[in-house]
């Protein structure tokens, strides 16, 4: 039996080829794979390598390409991975390109272009995506109100890195991602590996949202930083209160009360007060895999999650 980690997964690599193939367009993509299947089998009838600017090409692109055709087997591979090996590919593959085929090539590429440009200007067809283009600025302009009502905190977000990232870019205060809570920042774990500066800031975080958390359960809790209490610090000091909030069958969530499991930083004036809401929260989230009541976008569509971003915002 395959370890986990290491299962096959077909599924991956037939959608790592159908992105490639789009990708390159597949006049392309299919007459590399031509020229390279060709080569291949000249290689093997003739027992030696080509000239010297075919090799250099060849190392080049094989091995990138390869590797993570390889790859996308057992994991999910990003469709730009590929590119540096597709610079050396598509000098050695346009040398025995015919001009009907760079010219259907040239002619496919423009009209995908154009019409990409008209989705990207217009928003013509409307992508169901975790990503979006829109909306960013707006909400760069909406932080930059609150930091000015609030100029003695820093602005961090938890969301991996995308927001952190897109917040950079348009806004001139530096924003923090969720590696100053003690998670993996990706990026901004290595950008901001020193985070002493702001230890002296008070009450950074007005109001900690937490859903679907599972630091209700035992197993979690055993696993965190100072968990002991050894330390003599044990709990972050920078937050006024903490809300956590969790759907009806979140597994990951399977205890949702964690007030009473941290009820020594409101003993010990660390926070102000912590609250769990659980009843008559529903995640109605669905995708192509079916319910998924863990997913963050349900819950930011309830009810009860709006409300307290709403109670927030107003009262900041």
């Amino acid at each position: 039996m395959a370890e986990r980690g290491l299962a096959l997964k077909p599924l991956l690599f037939l959608g790592t080829l159908g992105t490639q193939l789009t990708l390159l367009i597949p006049v392309l993509f299919c007459g590399m794979v031509v020229v390279y299947f060709k080569l291949t089998k000249k290689v093997i009838k003739k027992r030696r390598l080509f000239d010297d600017p075919t090799n250099f090409l060849l190392a080049f692109s094989v091995p990138i390409i390869g590797f993570f055709f390889a790859v996308s087997l057992i994991t999910r591979v990003k469709l730009n991975w590929m590119m540096p090996g597709y610079v050396a590919a598509i000098i050695l593959t346009s040398r025995y390109l015919g001009k009907k085929m760079v010219f259907s090539q040239v002619v496919l590429s423009l009209i995908i272009h154009i019409l990409l440009f008209i989705q990207v200007a217009f928003y013509v067809v409307e992508v169901k995506s975790d990503d979006t283009w829109f909306g960013w600025e707006q909400l760069a302009e909406e932080v930059e109100t609150l930091k000015e009502q609030n100029p003695d905190s820093f602005i961090f977000s938890k969301d991996g890195y995308k927001v952190s990232a897109v917040l950079n870019f348009y806004m001139d205060e530096h924003v923090y991602s969720g590696n100053v809570v003690g998670e993996n920042g990706l990026q901004f774990s290595i950008i901001d590996s020193e985070l002493d500066h702001l230890e002296g800031i008070h009450q950074c975080v007005d109001c900690f949202l937490t859903i679907g958390s599972p630091l209700g359960m035992n197993y979690v809790q055993r696993r965190l930083i100072n968990h002991d209490n050894q330390h003599p610090d044990p709990y972050p000091g920078n937050i006024r209160k903490w809300i956590n909030v969790s759907a009806r069958g979140d597994l990951v969530a399977l205890d949702p009360a964690i007030a009473n499991d941290f009820d020594d930083m409101v003993k010990k004036h660390y926070i102000e007060s912590i609250e769990d809401r659980a009843k008559g929260v529903y995640n109605f989230y669905r995708d192509e895999k079916g319910l998924n009541v863990h997913k963050s976008y349900g819950y930011l569509a309830n009810p009860v999650v709006a409300r307290i971003i709403i109670d927030w915002w107003k009262s900041a």
